[in-house]
């Protein structure tokens, strides 16, 4: 069962991750709604002509996404300088490229708009809002960057502030500059380059605090690590691949065979695809943020308990999503069409058929997740993109057998075949069906300490902290660790445990302490707290002639270890001490 300490922070950055896929898609509609009320049909529709171009813009993800497991890696191993610096290589990567598309729209704005598919007035609308939008694209991309990691930082609530932000000011604008400048397209594109600009300016100040796991260092930037970074990023270049491939020939599928009435249908599917997929994609995200450093701490038994528990929290709320959906099917229905028509009965059908693909998705993300931070990549890209294929296919197939309620039940059964692939994958390189979770894990052999190498306890007091201490030592002694060596693992122990305890408490709230000691050829302890955060490494340097003895035994500590690390992350401060 998870301990406190993995599910605190993994409750906390879930909400923070899901509420950040759907700020964007808020953004989208309420941009939608303002360009239909105030300027027109044929302004959506050239808007609407730009969406391939925000495909390009997000693959910044590619990098993101890498830089993520890498970090996590590098956190739980204690490579604290390898963070920084490729958290600002990343900074400055999404931003350049940002920087690149927003200079190739602006100067070849025309060629753009032809290349688009845009003609007549819908093709001055569009090339009026990329006049307005493109400036914006390099503080889009920082935003993004800068969002992903803010929690990361223990800035909960600036980031729920953030994205409160965006949507506000974005929709403010909107009004402003649409409504009453009658500023047109352009001025929609402004609103959105002015609302990502401010949030970026209001974040970078949080990381140019050196004192922060993610900060940015112009000295540490490094590109050495990039086609890592690619290598680990490319399944959102293929996912994306596939996403096109997929509605290109749904669309062209359902216009065929159905008509608009089906066309209808499937931009309802889509949307609530883009508005609730927030929460297969928050729980995929939240994981990929404390999986990868487990996994860089080789902690086989927090990484089983985090991925049960994602597994729980996301099912949960999955599950009740689709019973949602499936009971208020004809309501959700009514909202978007005329009830008694056609439309309205192929979007109830729709909902009827395609609602569970939140519960599989669900499964499928934690997965890929996983395998992703393991680098079994060949299976992760190819799932990436065989699951819209398997889409294109279940729909464009199954349409001569039961006609359009293959295309509803395309979702959810694509899902349940990208499940089963990763099964049999699995499998075959077993010779035989998985017996444990490890096994459906696909965890590398080896992976972690053994069990009779590791000792881990949680304490409540200092008499705790002083008996597990000796305890340590008995262990370590017990491992054939000679006794000075015991003495310092367990003096370490005494130390920096005893100060969570004594200082760490004063807020009158119940805090968990937990140590882990991994008696292998490297030595090393973790104390894991979800006190106040406090970092001893910002104390060993400190001797105040006035006060010789404060900070003397975190001084002391210092000198006898080999390294010593520390983070917080989501409310959870974690000290690495190799011995």
């Amino acid at each position: 069962m998870a301990s406190s300490n993995i599910r605190k922070p993994f409750l906390k950055l879930l909400p923070i991750q899901i509420a950040a896929v759907t700020a964007g898609s808020v953004n989208t509609l309420i941009d939608t709604l303002m360009t239909s009320r105030y300027i027109g049909p044929e302004a959506v529709a050239g808007i609407g002509f730009f969406n391939p171009m925000l495909t390009v813009t997000f693959l910044l993800y590619v990098f993101l996404r890498g830089t993520t497991i890498l970090c996590g890696r590098a956190i739980g191993s204690g490579r604290r300088n390898d963070v920084i610096s490729l958290f600002s290589t990343a900074l400055v990567t999404v931003t350049g490229y940002g920087l690149l598309l927003s200079i190739g729209c602006l100067c070849f704005r025309s060629p753009l708009v032809r290349l688009l598919g845009a003609s007549g007035n819908t093709a001055d609308y569009l090339r009026s809002y990329i006049a307005g939008y493109a400036p914006g694209i390099p503080f889009l991309c920082a935003t993004s960057a800068l969002l992903t990691y803010l929690p990361c930082n223990n800035e909960l609530k600036k980031s729920y502030y953030i994205m409160g932000f965006m949507v506000a000011s974005n929709t403010v604008l909107d009004f402003l500059l649409v409504s009453i400048l009658k500023m047109g397209t352009l001025g929609m594109g402004l609103a959105t380059t002015v609302s990502y600009a401010l949030s970026a300016l209001i974040m970078i100040p949080v990381f140019l605090k050196k004192s922060y796991a993610y900060h940015f260092e112009w000295g540490l930037i490094s590109f050495r690590n990039m086609p890592e970074t690619i290598r680990l990023g490319l399944p959102e270049v293929l996912f994306n691949l596939g996403v096109t491939l997929r509605s290109y020939l749904l669309n062209l599928t359902v216009m065929g065979s159905i008509g608009a009435a089906g066309i209808a249908a499937l931009n309802v599917e889509n949307t609530l695809l883009s508005f609730l997929g927030a929460v297969p994609h928050g729980v995929g995200g939240a994981f990929t943020l404390m999986a990868s450093i487990y996994f860089g701490e080789r902690d086989r038994d927090s990484l089983k308990a985090l991925t049960g528990l994602a597994l729980k929290a996301g099912l949960l709320m999955s599950g009740t999503i689709t019973a949602i959906l499936i009971a208020g099917s004809g309501l959700i229905s009514g909202l978007f069409f005329p009830e008694g028509g056609e439309t309205f009965r192929l979007t109830r059908e729709m909902l009827l058929c395609f609602s569970s693909v939140f519960i599989f998705s669900t499964m499928f993300s934690l997965w890929d997740r996983l395998l992703q931070i393991e680098d079994h990549m060949k299976i992760v890209n190819v799932m990436n993109f065989m699951e819209q294929v398997f889409i294109a296919a279940t729909a464009i197939g199954g349409m001569k057998l039961i006609g359009v309620t293959a295309v509803w039940l395309a979702q959810p059964v694509s899902c349940i075949l990208s499940l089963l692939s990763i099964g049999i994958w699995i499998t075959a390189g077993l010779g035989r069906l998985p017996r444990s979770a490890e096994e459906w894990m696909k965890l590398p052999e080896g992976f972690g300490a053994k069990a009779e190498d590791v000792l881990e306890a949680a304490v409540d007091s200092l008499e705790d902290v002083a008996l597990l201490s000796k305890g340590i030592m008995d262990f370590l002694e017990n491992r054939g660790v000679d006794r000075r060596t015991s003495s310092i693992v367990g003096l370490c122990v005494e130390e920096m445990a005893g100060n969570v305890i004594s200082y760490g408490r004063k807020d009158g709230k119940a805090h968990t302490v937990e140590i882990r000691v991994v008696a292998e050829e490297q030595l090393v302890v973790r104390v894991r707290d979800d006190c106040p955060a406090f970092d001893p490494k910002q104390r060993i340097d400190q001797f105040e002639p006035e006060d010789p003895a404060k900070n003397v035994g975190i001084r002391m500590i210092g000198k006898l270890t080999k390294e010593m690390e520390y983070h917080t992350d989501a409310g959870v401060n974690t000290l690495l001490m190799f011995i």
